[in-house]
């Protein structure tokens, strides 16, 4: 499509923690680095797997800065302005236009549930607010309000949002934006938040993917851009698919967490959930699944 902003894969940072349930930047900014010497296109900080929802405002303004300062504009990065209320959201906004971000991407707040009227005056309200951060919408009904295809064609006609991620899990509803997108506005960015649909709607007209898979093990996601039209690359989307569904028999992000310790690259440390000793052994036995797949791609 024409001009627009924000294309291609980016990997949504996946938090390591220390076991006083702090962020551990030294680990953090080992994987960054990484992450950032990979072909994918940006970082998202403070995104879903990020688990942003367990840390308060001022320590997501610090792991922005971090990995700021880490990345040094090698990608493009996009941070996460997601919070519990406007007013929260605003505090991120004006924090991510003050770093410089290339963009922020932000749900409608969450765990109070929102009817359209209220989704639409959200992003209204924000898009006009003091700031000039492109903002990138994020359909996750999963975790709280979505926007329909009403509010989503409204969107459109706001020009500070420069994008959508649809983590809805509904490629029909992908495909509906994506023409509705060619339509009306050819300069707006159509994301998947789904790994397991890359090679489908990349080839179908979205823009690219903000997924942890692609933080994880980027060199996987990216031979499946740069094999879109071959057996290679849908070979590789489907290694993705079972790994995508060995992480989605644990509870979210944790499958995510276990999943990028597969390789022993990266280490997250401390989960944040309550794991028993049962249900641990259980989950090294779906670890060693992932390492039979992974270490394919690593030899």
């Amino acid at each position: 499509m024409n001009d627009v902003l924000f294309k291609g894969a980016y990997g949504v940072i996946v938090t390591p923690f220390l076991e006083d349930g702090t962020v551990n930047y030294e680990a953090l900014g080992k994987q960054v680095d990484y992450v950032c010497d990979s072909g994918i296109k940006g970082l998202v900080a403070c995104g879903s797997t990020g688990e942003f929802t367990y840390l308060s405002i001022r320590e997501m303004k610090h792991l922005m800065a971090f990995v700021s300062d880490i990345n040094a504009g090698r990608k493009q990065l996009i941070c996460g302005a997601t919070a519990a209320n406007y007013h929260e959201t605003v505090q991120l906004m004006e924090f991510i236009d003050s770093l410089g971000a290339d963009g922020a991407l932000v749900a409608p707040p969450y765990y109070f549930q929102f009817n359209d009227d209220d989704v639409r005056d959200f992003y209204f309200k924000l898009a006009h607010a003091p700031g000039t951060t492109p903002i990138i919408a994020y359909h996750i009904p999963q975790c709280t309000s979505g926007i329909s295809m009403e509010v989503y064609r409204e969107l459109l006609g706001l020009e500070r949002i420069r994008g959508i991620k649809n983590s809805g899990g509904s490629c029909l509803q992908i495909m509906q934006q994506i023409s509705l997108r060619n339509e009306l506005r050819p300069d707006f960015s159509v994301m998947t938040g789904s790994d397991e649909s890359i090679y489908a709607l990349v080839n179908s007209g979205a823009d690219g993917s903000l997924t942890a898979i692609a933080y994880l093990y980027p060199e996987l996601v990216m031979d499946i851009y740069e094999h879109l039209n071959d057996e290679q690359g849908l070979h590789n989307q489907m290694e993705v698919v079972k790994l995508a569904s060995l992480a989605g028999e644990m509870p979210f992000p944790l499958g995510y967490k276990i999943l990028g310790e597969a390789s022993g690259k990266m280490y997250f440390g401390e989960y944040l959930q309550a794991v028993s000793d049962e249900r641990k052994e259980r989950y090294q036995l779906l670890k060693d699944r992932m390492h039979d797949i992974i270490k394919v791609h690593m030899e």
